[in-house]
């Protein structure tokens, strides 16, 4: 029975024909039983014409309406998802099969498998085209399992597939039911468990240097296979430098491992070695090839192994790294950086714990809190040739040589050890309140300017017909003071004092300093490079040859 209003919107209208006019269309309103549909059948209504005007009604007056809801409401049921993943260790798969139309009736519908690369009975369980593989939906069900069993095996295999199909639809409705168009998914079965997968044990490995000379200590690095292990596997293990040295600190591996049917586990042995040197601890790493035969996946392909010292070096180091500046700026440093150290003067190497350092304000709490002593500092000095006309620098060697007046291993580097366009460096090792010396942390490397720079102040006057250059320093022995129309000027290094031997320049001569004191250090003539040096006849450490005060200061020697 049909209803307006149920199942379509009546209407009561006028038709008007205007000259020439010959045919009216009328629409009318269909109604899907209000969203909740009712497998109803065929159902008619009419539409009639009446009460003409300016004519007469012809044949037919009336026309039936027929409204079929037999396919539109019919129960159809399909799969919700066309392609279904699943691991083979997961045992089983449920795919959901929805139901449409009219729910009010039960309904049933087989979902029965078909083989692909996948195949019954080893990789899944049949579900047959029989009445055993039915699934029944209640009055009301809209979606409903369709459960597949997965067989797991332990031998890897590549992705397979099978299907699963829906036919053979019932409905205790007038009309029974029907299959939707996605009557069929794809199962793709992944064996991911089961890939044969080589790796390391665990990513980090820790052996104690040995003690003494000559002992060795071993550690024993785990290579493990997961997995298939019924394929033959082969795979290289071989180690790589970090803060330990090849050579020096263990005896470098390059090994190849095959796994044979049914292995599990090799191990590597690395040989620590002795090298004598107080230090923290250092690390080299260990690395997986990956295998040769294609079979196993590398993972966890690298590990770290730590030598632990026996008289481990302390845990402290400096907050910021050192800085190389000129003896000429080091009063004046610049947090945005110094100009390149002028040639003919010492460099210093300047730590974060220095209070001359740019950033000591906020570096300097940072020392106190780790009881750095700076004045235990150990320094060491790098330097490299000048860079050719080609422009190809030298690699930067470390300065390992003193000379009587000077050290490469102090806070300075006399510029006796570099020339302009040389390249410098240095390294510097915290030490803590208690002598033990923490990391060693090296500078930025500065190039030494080509300039030349200006001696004394940089201001000059004549007096007596020769040049004087007055010092930067202060105080009487920091002047280039004149004496009988001559002037001798001393350049002394940063924290060096020049007794009895020391030399210095007069007029392109080198002048010794007399290692005798008193009577006999005084008034001597000395002849070198072909000039004749009077040695002072000043009393007190002027006439020795020693130094007070600041490096650099200009010393004074009475002559002709």
């Amino acid at each position: 029975m049909v209803f307006a209003g149920e199942d379509y919107v009546g209407i009561s209208r006028s038709l008007d024909f205007a000259p020439g006019v010959m045919m009216q269309r009328v629409r009318v309103v269909v109604l899907d039983d209000m969203g909740q549909p009712v497998l109803e059948g065929p159902e008619n209504f009419e539409l009639v014409l009446r009460m003409p005007m300016n004519g007469i009604l012809g044949q037919p007056s009336k026309s039936t309406v027929t409204i079929n809801d037999s396919i539109s409401d019919l129960p159809q049921m399909q799969f919700r998802d066309a392609v279904h993943v699943v691991s083979e260790s997961a045992g089983r798969l449920s795919v959901w099969v929805v139901r449409s139309g009219d729910i009010s009736h039960s309904s049933s519908v087989r979902c029965y498998t078909r083989q692909g690369s996948a195949q019954v009975m080893m990789d899944f369980t049949e579900r047959p085209n029989t009445e055993a593989s039915v699934i029944t939906f209640q009055p009301g069900e809209r979606e409903k399992a369709c459960v597949l069993e997965i067989m797991d095996d332990t031998e890897y295999e590549e992705d397979e597939e099978l299907r699963l199909v829906l036919g053979s639809p019932r409905s205790p409705s007038p009309y029974g039911a029907s299959v939707g168009p996605q009557n069929e998914t794809l199962v793709k079965i992944q064996d991911g468990s089961d890939k044969s997968v080589i790796r390391f044990g665990q990513s980090k490995f820790s052996v104690m240097e040995p003690a003494q000379s000559g002992q060795r200590s071993t550690v024993r690095v785990s290579v493990q296979r997961l997995g298939d292990t019924s394929k033959v596997s082969v795979v290289r293990v071989h180690t790589k430098d970090g803060s330990a040295t090849s050579g020096e600190d263990y005896n470098p591996v390059s090994q190849e491992i095959v796994f044979k049917d049914g292995e599990t586990v090799h191990h590597v042995e690395v040989e620590i070695l002795y090298d004598g040197v107080r230090e923290m601890r250092e690390a080299f790493t260990v690395h997986l090839r990956p295998d040769e035969n294609m079979v196993a996946e590398t993972k966890l392909s690298k590990a770290i192994i730590y030598i632990e010292e026996t008289d481990s070096m302390a845990d402290v180091t400096f907050p910021s790294v050192p800085r190389v500046v000129s003896l000429q700026q080091y009063d004046h440093m610049q947090r945005s950086g110094d100009p390149s150290p002028t040639a003919g003067y010492p460099v210093i190497c300047v730590t974060a714990c220095n209070p001359k350092y740019p950033d000591f304000d906020r570096t300097g709490s940072i020392c106190s809190s780790e009881s750095i002593n700076n004045t235990l500092t150990r320094y060491r000095w790098l330097v490299s040739a000048p860079s050719g006309p080609d422009g190809v620098t030298s690699p930067m060697g470390e300065v390992d040589f003193n000379t009587f007046f000077t050290s490469s291993k102090l806070l300075t580097l006399d510029s006796v050890y570099f020339q302009a366009g040389s390249r410098v460096q240095c390294a510097a090792r915290a030490v803590n309140q208690d002598g033990q010396e923490g990391l060693e942390l090296t500078s930025a490397v500065v190039t030494i300017s080509r300039e030349e720079g200006e001696r004394g102040r940089g201001e000059e006057r004549r007096e007596g017909g020769a040049v004087v250059a007055i010092s930067r320093e202060e105080g009487d022995r920091g002047r280039g003071e004149r004496r009988e129309g001559r002037e001798v000027l001393w350049s002394l290094s940063a924290g060096r004092k020049v007794r009895g031997g020391g030399e210095g320049r007069e007029g392109g001569a080198v002048v010794t300093i007399s290692r005798e004191e008193g009577e006999r250090g005084r008034g001597e003539e000395r002849r070198e490079g072909g000039a004749v040096v009077t040695i002072s006849r000043e009393e007190g450490e002027r006439g020795r040859g020693g130094e007070r005060g600041r490096c650099c200061g200009h010393y004074q020697q009475g002559g002709r």
